[in-house]
């Protein structure tokens, strides 16, 4: 499963914009953790239908489930994890999951009746909090943390 993790890292400096989702036999701390720090955009198991997660990451969003952030808190994952440097606040939760589905700064303003340069401030506040160095890795770091999840925000997208 090493391997797994040194072709994502090749296929991203081949090609930054490549998105990635690891499909694993069961979930492994240490190759969640991996999986994470590689900058997969996400995960599933091989037991699971794959088509949610390729849809969700070929939008822009990242695919972690529930299981994945509960690991990452509870065990060691986090260890290396630099806490946040303040929780997010409600909007910048919402903000994050609809990031978290792949959705552009203009299309979460139309979404959340916010203008773009509110959108891209909170974006930019998360980031900061976060200490993430991208929307992808603001995500996993949300789940990681616990501000958001997969299912909460797919189930949002259902309310919204």
């Amino acid at each position: 499963e090493g391997s797994g993790l040194s072709l994502v890292r090749r296929a991203e400096a081949l090609h930054s914009p490549i998105k990635t989702v690891m499909v694993i036999r069961e979930y492994a701390e240490d190759v969640i953790h991996e999986a994470l720090l590689a900058g997969c955009d996400g995960i599933c198991l091989q037991s699971e239908p794959f088509t949610p997660a390729f849809r969700v990451v070929a939008r822009g969003g990242v695919y972690y489930p529930r299981e994945v952030g509960a690991m990452l808190r509870s065990g060691s994952g986090l260890s290396s994890l630099e806490a946040p440097s303040q929780p997010l606040t409600e909007r910048e939760c919402q903000i994050l999951e609809q990031v978290m589905l792949g959705y552009s700064n203009r299309q979460v303003g139309e979404r959340l009746h916010l203008s773009v340069e509110t959108v891209k401030t909170h974006v930019a506040h998360i980031f900061i909090k976060l200490g993430a160095r991208d929307r992808a890795h603001a995500c996993v770091l949300g789940i990681a943390h616990g501000f958001v999840s997969l299912e909460g925000a797919l189930e949002g997208k259902m309310l919204v």
